[in-house]
């Protein structure tokens, strides 16, 4: 039964004399020969408001501690304050430990410390720290009393004298399971509300790029809209990249404080979404991914935080906003009842001659991820009629060895984007680049090999070599439709083929991982690895300048290549009994943003193995389909032969 652990009264007698004995030893009378004895430290004290004998606890409320003085914030710790299961060997609660806040300031407040549980992730109670169904916890906030304990601090300090012990018990339903924080729907947490701490960590942003990423503060505008905060306006001057799919420094997320936490289920989120302004005044949809990167997790003012992602270029020089449909809900149901686009007080860049501006991107998939998992372009859904192959498993498109040697990947819906978009003029339709497969979309090949075509630019000779990296100059971008000078990262995942070949006899032509403009050079960072004697790799030093000694420099070609394949270990290795076949499909977008199957070039004309025959239309969306045989001859699949892997899939887009 939940029980409440008194205070342990022997405590208190014997932090009592000695206190009596401190008072009197060593008074030395009138000789001066005694010292004076530091001032008593008044007890530190704890309670736990709303946690009572008997209390039933929603499995996602935090424990609030309220301390009588400041602690020491740095004794606030998991061997300090915890929770578990009651009885013998009970199992600790995960969650998370901090100082609360000032509901007016939005500062950390001292003498007030909140236990939030793991929250559950599932409607039913699972998932979270705390298990429904009547179970018995025990909230600890350790004391001095008991021998070997860490206890609470305060700042002066004091230790927490003795432990407090709460039991509670969690909900059974139908009783309610989840806490209600609050009056009223989620709300967006924004620099310049009321109580919110100007901690940009904790309040909506924008996040751009990676490795380092740079944060656009977002501060409450007197509109009540959102607007730039003056400390980090600076950063886009002339609006934001355009959130190409190839170039991950021009990737563009919304990072979204909310003040409750939110119902996490699809179709909660379905509700969140982005908008751009057309030159009506209208708001209209972007495509956009939503996931939650944190719920019921107090940080300042903010509950919970959502990543909201657009899906391709962003329109050029239009403004954006957050879309809230009516029904977004938070835990407990509360709910908007008027759908509400804020207004971000942002807008893609117009800087048409840089290429964070450009009308170029390549949609890249380079099966990392697969499945379920956040961040997956894996169509889990769709009847393949086959084996699903392994996306992401290991890296790279796997086949399924079964009895047939047949497997099928599909990917989701990739959007174009609105870079397209031309203020007061239909929007541009894309046009699409594609080599390497025939027009049934089947893999070429050279013998037991993958076909490679001839070189797109260059041969051109090295300004400088290094590490896994070659640069030239910009000149060697000059290509007739001047995509590449526009996008240079559309040349990532093609072939840099080096002349002459070195003397080691290794071929040197690896794959283009990262293609920059560095101070006015043009950077290719390749696939690095090493030699490999008597095997025919495709394998390069780490340090180029090992293999080109000097003092001449190799001339670089570029060879374009919209997917990567190997056997095993062995790249562009193409055994005569496999057969990789991959196709495509496009679709317009509906009134909300999203694909419209019943625009689909499926649904009509079918899949292409030719993506460059869906150039010039009216298309929104891209997906791609691959098959995978292991026994095109039928005698059996044999281990030696090595299997087929995807590496990667590339397919470049022009919308200028």
């Amino acid at each position: 039964m939940p029980f409440s652990v008194a205070p342990r009264t022997w405590s208190i007698a014997v932090v009592a004399a000695s206190f009596l004995l401190a008072s009197c030893g060593g008074s030395g009378g009138d000789d001066g020969g005694g010292s004076v004895p530091p001032p008593a430290l008044d007890p530190l004290d704890a309670r736990t408001p709303g946690l009572a004998p008997g209390s039933i606890w929603e499995l996602d409320r935090p424990i609030e501690i309220e301390f009588s003085r400041a602690i020491d914030p740095s004794t606030l710790t998991a061997a300090s304050v915890f929770a578990r299961e009651a009885g013998p060997g009970g199992a600790f609660v995960p969650g998370t430990l901090a100082l609360a806040t000032d509901p007016a300031t939005g500062a950390p407040d001292p003498a007030r410390a909140v236990f939030q549980p793991d929250c559950p992730t599932d409607p039913s109670g699972a998932g979270g720290g705390l298990a429904p169904g009547g179970i018995d916890y025990t909230f600890t906030v350790q004391g001095a009393d008991v021998p070997g304990a860490v206890p609470i601090r305060a700042a002066d300090g004091a230790p927490l004298e003795v432990t407090l012990e709460e039991t509670f018990r969690t909900p059974t339903p139908p009783m309610a399971l989840f806490f209600d924080r609050g009056v009223g729907p989620p709300a967006i947490v924004a620099r310049g509300d009321l109580g919110v701490l100007d901690a940009p960590e904790d309040t909506t942003r924008l996040e751009v790029g990676a490795f380092p990423t740079r944060t656009l503060s977002l501060r409450r505008a007197p509109s009540g809209g959102l607007a730039p905060d003056p400390g980090s306006a600076g950063l886009f001057p002339d609006g934001l990249p355009l959130n190409h799919w190839i170039e991950f420094a021009h990737r563009v997320v919304l990072v979204l404080e909310l003040d409750d936490v939110v119902d996490p289920s699809q179709d909660n989120l379905a509700r969140v979404g982005l908008r751009f302004r057309d030159v009506s005044g209208a708001w209209r949809p972007l495509a956009a991914r939503v996931e939650v990167a944190a719920n019921c997790a107090q940080r300042g003012s903010s509950l919970s935080t959502l990543r909201v992602m657009p899906q391709g270029p962003l329109p050029p020089g239009r403004p954006l906003g957050v879309f809230l449909d009516a029904g977004f809900a938070d835990r407990v149901g509360d709910a908007t009842i008027v759908a509400e686009t804020v207004d971000l007080g942002v807008q893609g860049t117009t800087t048409s001659t840089e290429p964070r501006g450009a009308r170029v991107d390549a949609i890249f998939e380079p099966f990392v991820i697969g499945g379920d998992a956040p961040g997956s372009m894996e169509d889990t859904t769709s009847d393949l009629g086959a084996p699903r192959a392994h996306w992401g498993v290991l890296g790279g498109l796997i086949p399924v060895w079964g009895t047939t040697g047949l497997s099928r990947a599909r990917s989701k819906w990739y959007a174009l984007g609105e870079a397209g978009f031309v203020a007061g003029q239909p929007a541009t339709p894309p046009s699409f680049t594609w080599t390497g497969t025939d027009a049934q979309g089947r893999i070429l090949r050279a013998g037991d090999r993958v076909a490679i075509g001839p070189a797109a630019l260059g041969p051109v000779g090295a300004v400088a070599l290094g590490p896994a990296t070659v640069t030239l100059d910009p000149s060697f971008l000059v290509d007739p439709t001047g995509a590449f000078a526009a996008q240079p990262a559309i040349l990532t995942g093609d072939r840099a083929v080096f002349a002459p070949v070195p003397a080691s006899g290794s071929v040197v032509d690896p794959a283009l991982r990262l293609v920059q403009l560095q101070s006015g050079a043009l950077v290719l960072g390749v696939d690095a690895g090493c030699s490999i004697p008597g095997v025919l790799a495709d394998c390069v030093p780490r340090n180029l300048t090992l293999v080109y000694p000097g003092p001449s420099l190799p001339t670089v070609a570029v060879a374009p290549q919209t997917f990567q394949l190997y056997s095993g270990f062995l790249r562009d290795v193409y055994h005569p009994d496999h057969r990789v076949t991959i196709i495509w499909d496009a679709a317009r977008a509906d009134a909300e943003g999203a694909p419209d199957p019943a625009t689909a070039a499926s649904a009509t004309t079918g899949w292409t193995g030719d993506p460059t025959t869906l150039s010039g239309g009216d298309w929104d969306f891209v997906r791609f389909e691959v098959q995978i045989e292991l026994d095109v001859s039928g005698n059996g699949i044999a281990a030696a032969e090595g299997a087929p892997i995807l590496d990667f899939i590339k397919l470049p887009f022009d919308v200028r």
